[in-house]
């Protein structure tokens, strides 16, 4: 019996150890090293107006900087109030968020998340019996895009829904985004209206009408852009261009500055950069092609600022290997100046190919016109008239008669110059001048620098 005593005695020691030993881990207090932090306020039972500011504090040692969070559900989630934040050990809260709940807690923790604590009890956000209203965001001064999506932000105290409008006339009239939405401080407008305006602002106001709250506005007014758009114009679905050769893509874009292109050889399995951003001109010299071969390719042409918005080719086009068919502009290939109605060479090489076609732009190939739909290719080709379009964005394209492909472009600009004009007005026909006398020769004359004077 002794002996039955003395062991059931040691387990309960043993036993007293082990409920020691948990009850140390598990305090409020926990710490890794030497780093140790401790909530003290708000530590449970206290009651704090939405919309108002409450001084959260915490004692801790070891860490230079903390994060700190709050609960509204007894911990079962968790929302970021500071990031960062020196280990100064006290933070004003504005404004106290108004989620109305009993069940809140504040966690402080330091930001390896090496130790942390929690409020040690619940402490509950109330309705505050003071009602206001601040718009924080837009505030004036920003450019909204349309169609994209913006975050309308406030503070407010008091109040359980809110009505949320929007002017573009500087508060003439007002239309609305949401009514009675459940007053979050946060409302996401997910497609900003297609209505351009550099007068736009935003109004927030209680749901409740009754309840005689002023209405808070954009201090401000802030920029409503129009919608982005993209178009590709070519390649055309169906087409077939040639590794090796250059062809231009060519898309239409409104209110960007400059776009990205990509292409794939697998209708968008996967994506390669022809250029990470240039000009919005609506045309762009892809040369080389590159060296692939495939019936799947696609274009995709994007904003360069922010990947909206992004077009992708409707329908597949080819890229095949030209194999010996090559085609290479010699001249014009840029800085040439011709005028307009003169006669000049076009010149260009090429192995593989029968017959070509010949073409010319004057606007950077944004549209091309026909000089010759087929001739040998000798190499050689003279263009009898220049035509009377005076540009600084001329080129010249040479392609394969039968195919199209492969083709090549002026490598640079020529100009167009216009052609110069010359007319005599008078003598025109039917004076008499006396000899010795002094008369005046007059001519009205374009593009033309010096003249030269002669009679018969």
């Amino acid at each position: 019996m002794q002996r039955i005593k003395r062991i059931s005695l040691i387990v309960l020691i043993i036993l007293s150890s082990c409920k020691f030993k948990e009850n140390t881990v598990t305090s409020s207090t926990a710490g890794t090293g030497d780093i140790t932090i401790k909530v003290v306020s708000p530590n449970g039972g206290e009651s704090i107006a939405d919309g108002s500011n409450y001084p959260i504090q915490w004692t801790g040692t070891g860490t230079l900087l903390v994060r700190i969070f709050y609960s509204t559900d007894n911990g079962a989630s968790w929302t970021l109030i500071k990031d960062s934040l020196s280990n100064v050990g006290i933070f004003n809260w504005q404004p106290v968020p108004n989620t109305i709940s009993n069940l809140c807690k504040v966690r402080v923790t330091s930001v390896d998340g090496r130790s942390s604590d929690d409020s040690d009890a619940d402490f509950a956000i109330v309705r505050n019996v003071v009602k206001s209203l601040t718009v924080t965001s837009p505030v004036g001064g920003e450019t909204w895009e349309a169609g994209t999506a913006k975050q309308i932000t406030w503070y407010s105290s008091g109040i359980d829904s809110v009505k949320i409008e929007y002017t573009t006339d500087n508060g003439q009239n007002w239309n609305f985004i949401a009514v009675d939405k459940k007053n979050l401080g946060i409302y996401y407008w997910q497609v900003i209206p297609n209505t351009p305006t550099t007068l736009a602002k935003v109004r927030i106001s209680d749901a409740k009408t009754s309840d005689n709250v002023a209405p808070a506005l954009s201090p401000n007014t802030f920029q409503i852009l129009p919608v982005n758009t993209i178009r590709i114009i070519a390649p055309k679905a169906g087409v077939s261009w040639y590794a090796g050769s250059s062809d231009n893509i060519l898309w239409q874009a409104t209110n960007i500055s400059n776009v990205k292109i990509e292409f794939t050889t697998n209708s968008g399995g996967s994506w390669s950069t022809i250029t990470a951003s240039t000009p919005n001109t609506g045309v762009y010299s892809w040369s080389p092609i590159p060296n692939v071969s495939s019936l799947q390719c696609k274009l995709r042409i994007s904003n360069t600022v922010n990947g909206v918005p992004s077009v992708v080719s409707d329908s597949n086009f080819t890229i095949t290997s030209v194999g010996s068919k090559l085609i290479s502009v010699t001249s014009p290939n840029g800085g040439e100046k011709w005028i307009a109605g003169s006669t000049q060479s076009i010149t260009w090489s090429a192995t593989g190919i029968a017959n070509v076609k010949i073409e010319y732009t004057v606007d950077n190939g944004i549209s091309w016109n026909t000089i010759t739909a087929s001739t040998p290719s000798t190499g050689f080709y003279t263009w009898t008239q220049v035509p009377n379009l005076p540009s600084t964005n001329c080129k010249i394209r040479i392609s394969d008669a039968q195919t199209g492909s492969p083709s090549d472009d002026s490598d640079n600009f020529f100009t167009i110059s216009p052609a110069p004009v010359i007319k005599v007005v008078a003598p025109d026909g039917g004076e008499v001048w006396i000899s010795g006398t002094q008369q005046t020769i007059q001519y009205t004359s374009q593009n033309v620098a010096n003249v030269k004077i002669e009679f018969t």
